[in-house]
């Protein structure tokens, strides 16, 4: 027996669940968090830009303000002081002190 996605989401129980109905949910929350992980990506994307103060949601440099020295499609690269990485553009958050600084160019 297939369930629908409402009788599933109404279940309170989910070893009561048959395997077919299992998957059925982990594919819908797999659909899910992709479209909401693009949405995401998406907004990370167009709010980022070059020389802005971001941090990073890793270990690595947990505490630390770096950077961006470029942004990619899917991925950021950002300086620390003790290095520059490139990370998901799902792992870095602007910074509370955010500000954009503009280096002067010349040609």
């Amino acid at each position: 027996m297939v369930m629908k996605l409402e009788d599933v989401i109404k279940l309170r129980d989910i070893s009561k669940l048959e395997t077919s109905d299992l998957k059925l949910l982990r594919e819908v929350i797999s659909n899910e968090m992709k479209s909401r992980r693009g949405e995401m990506v998406e907004l990370m994307k167009s709010t980022l830009t070059e020389g802005m103060k971001v941090t990073v949601n890793h270990k690595k440099v947990a505490g630390l303000v770096g950077t961006i020295t470029k942004v990619n499609r899917k991925k950021a690269k950002v300086k620390f002081p003790n290095g520059s990485f490139t990370v998901p553009l799902e792992m870095v958050e602007i910074s509370n002190n955010a500000r954009i600084t503009v280096e002067n160019k010349t040609e």
